[in-house]
């Protein structure tokens, strides 16, 4: 069991819309959700199965997009990705994972997503983010 979820969570990545964007699928002036995720977080693997059902109903509205900082060369790619998102700073010095960025419409972070937090706190955040008008 303990091989599988880490399985499960990759597939999940793959196959769940938005789990797995990029900063070429982010839209213009639309709020983004950053996930910063490794596959050696523990937080990450608690987090993600909550995020899957958080995320429903908004796909859409907000842009889910996961930078990848599991090795260097992954996290230099992450850098510019975040760099493209208007968010160059976010994974410069120190930085944690296992958490999600909310960004408004207009690039300003205005709350963030915990693994500690429930699926219901999660949807309410989320719910806000989209209300914003920036």
């Amino acid at each position: 069991m303990k091989r599988f979820l880490p399985v499960l969570l990759s597939l999940m990545m793959l196959l769940v819309p938005g789990l797995g964007a990029t900063a070429e699928n982010s839209r213009p002036n639309q709020p983004l959700a950053i996930l910063i995720a490794a596959d050696w977080c523990y937080n990450c693997k608690i987090i993600k199965p909550k995020l899957h059902e958080a995320y429903q109903g908004f796909e859409g509205k907000i842009d889910f997009v996961t930078l990848d900082v599991t090795d260097d060369a992954r996290l230099a790619q992450a850098q510019k990705q975040a760099a493209k998102l208007g968010q160059p700073s976010l994974l410069l010095g120190q930085f944690a994972t296992g958490w999600v960025d909310l960004v408004d419409r207009n690039g300003k972070k205005v709350g963030e997503l915990r693994q500690d937090m429930s699926v219901e706190e999660m949807r309410k955040a989320l719910q806000a983010l989209v209300g914003k008008t920036g």
